[in-house]
């Protein structure tokens, strides 16, 4: 995570890397890895069908009929959409909320792009600890990640597919997220340009980039919807809403999502048992997760506009991940990571830490109603990040 400024220098102070020194981020170039999914799913045993559009979906008492191409009905026991913004089942039960349901304001222009520098070759000056050196004595490059572009209004991502030694994709996922609460229009690939040439740095991590793909430009990219589940049939997370591609926490709500559907409907199927009452769980869950990762954005969005603010959310954001991670390491450690954790009240992956982000986001919005000083907000949520050292957090798991 860089901070930068119109027209002027990165400086090193204001660099952050959440990483691990013991492997660079994976970035799933979705062509490869959904082929290989897919592939895998075949070979154990799902029917795949290929160039299907789904029409209709009508729920019986004992079954579910399921109309596609050419009025072809397939009959099952449960439907699950997993189609994202496109569901099916969104727009058959009209699930979606005419205006998002969230505080997050974002619009988004992206491409794919080859020839783009390494940050770690074009900047002048030194780079900040973990960079350097790590305790296992490796360096850990602003290139091997998901790069994050901060600056007042947005933030710009840099994603490159031959971030490992293996990898020999030469593309990069480039992509502007706008905060939209001040503006009207949608980002174009001129804006992008603009903000690029703005930056010093990131303009000499582009000057020989080369455009390979259409660029997709997007109006408000937040969504929600009313309910998730019904009587033989569920959405998956991605289908539910969306908030933001910041820190990927669309990634985390899914697989939280097929955490707690998984057996909730293997039970579903032992007991014969498809009604709406046994998958209500599901409802609060995604619920909960989803304006959790919307405050998460949120103040992340405000605390954008000065350096200070940035730094401190961001230690929030840092911390309350790493805790939050806490009882799965814990459970895998135990080897006990089946039934426990299938059944740890399905709290979501970021555990107990929701209290520290709205205490966190309350101090945001004061300070971006000019309520309180940028200075002492900062220390406000500085005291919240020391505040998260509770060992009541731990006890659940000792």
């Amino acid at each position: 995570y860089i901070y930068h400024r119109v027209g002027k220098r990165s400086v090193t102070e204001e660099m952050f890397q959440h990483v691990n020194p013991e492997r660079t981020e994976m970035h799933l170039f979705r062509q490869v890895v959904d082929s290989y999914i897919v592939n895998g799913a075949i070979k154990y045993g799902a029917r795949f069908s290929f160039n299907t559009n789904v029409t209709n979906v009508k729920v019986l008492d004992d079954r579910v009929k399921v109309t596609v191409n050419d009025n072809k009905e397939l009959e099952c026991q449960y439907v699950i959409d997993s189609a994202g913004y496109k569901s099916v089942l969104a727009k058959i039960f009209k699930l979606r909320d005419k205006v998002p349901n969230i505080n997050t304001n974002s619009a988004t222009c992206y491409t794919h792009m080859i020839d783009v520098e390494p940050f770690d070759k074009v900047y002048y000056g030194e780079f900040p600890w973990p960079w350097k050196q790590s305790k296992y004595d490796k360096k850990c490059k602003f290139h091997n990640g998901t790069l994050h572009h901060i600056f007042d209004g947005g933030w710009l991502w840099v994603i490159p597919f031959n971030n490992t030694t293996e990898s020999r994709n030469p593309i990069a996922s480039v992509g502007l997220q706008f905060d939209m609460r001040n503006r009207k229009k949608s980002p174009s690939s001129s804006d992008v340009i603009k903000l690029i040439n703005s930056i010093p740095d990131v303009k000499q991590q582009f000057k020989n980039a080369k455009v390979v793909r259409p660029w997709v430009s997007n109006p408000r990219i937040q969504y929600t919807s009313n309910s998730c589940t019904g009587k033989r049939w569920c959405i998956l997370p991605h289908s539910y809403g969306f908030v933001d591609p910041l820190y990927s926490r669309g990634i985390c709500f899914s697989f939280d999502g097929i955490k707690a559907l998984a057996p909730i409907l293997l039970q579903a199927f032992d007991n014969k048992d498809f009604s709406h009452d046994q998958f209500k769980p599901l409802e609060n869950l995604y619920k909960k997760l989803l304006h959790h990762n919307d405050e998460l954005v949120y103040g992340s969005y405000l605390s954008f506009k000065d350096y200070k603010l940035w730094k401190s959310w961001y230690s929030i954001w840092n911390l309350s991940t790493r805790l939050g991670e806490w009882p799965t390491m814990i459970a895998a450690r135990k080897d006990d990571i089946s039934d426990s954790f299938f059944k740890n009240d399905h709290k979501g992956l970021m555990g107990k830490h929701d209290v520290d982000l709205k205490r966190g986001l309350s101090v945001m919005e004061d300070a971006e109603k000019n309520l309180i000083p940028i200075d002492i907000a900062s220390e406000q949520l500085e005291l919240i990040v020391q505040g998260c050292w509770d060992g009541e957090r731990f006890s659940n798991y000792e």
